[in-house]
């Protein structure tokens, strides 16, 4: 008879374990704190770039927030569902150009002419970086180079004249 009860109660101890090992009570926050983000690219001639996308690469979250870049250069950084705004942390940045100029995924069409460098469209060679901090961020302005391949798909050679 004591076999019986055991087993009969199996469930609600298996249920019960769930219920604490999946209360949430560890360290990480429920949502993150997204911080607002704003800022402008430009070319190397001091004008706007008129279209496109910023895109800020984690490689703590794994999150990668855009930013639609408007036809004065200006972008705001939207983190998709989570909202307007990235976490805090260091990023790596890409540019990728408008639909037309580039391939689905942001990254040039060989042969397609950009009006700046290839180098911008990766995050890893673009040498473009950037710290979000807690409170409203406004970025420096991004200076694209038209030097070191301006045809996309061409050599990577050499490194923007940008800010760190």
């Amino acid at each position: 008879m004591f076999r019986r009860n055991w087993f009969a109660s199996l469930p609600a101890v298996f249920v019960t374990g769930l219920a604490i090992g999946c209360g949430g009570g560890g360290d990480a926050p429920a949502t993150l704190s997204l911080n607002p983000v704003k800022g402008k690219v430009l070319l190397e001639d001091g004008k706007p770039l008129t279209g496109g996308q910023v895109v800020l690469v984690s490689s703590t979250t794994g999150m990668s927030p855009t930013g639609k870049i408007g036809s004065d250069g200006s972008f705001t950084v939207n983190s998709g569902a989570q909202g307007e705004g990235a976490p805090a942390g260091e990023y790596k940045v890409r540019i990728e150009p408008e639909a037309g100029v580039g391939s689905p995924g942001g990254k040039p069409k060989p042969g397609g002419k950009l009006p700046f460098s290839s180098i911008y469209v990766d995050e890893d060679s673009s040498g473009l970086k950037v710290t979000v901090k807690a409170g409203e961020n406004t970025l420096e302005p991004f200076k694209l180079s038209t030097k070191h391949a301006s045809v996309a798909g061409g050599t990577h050679g050499g490194r923007p004249a940008m800010r760190d």
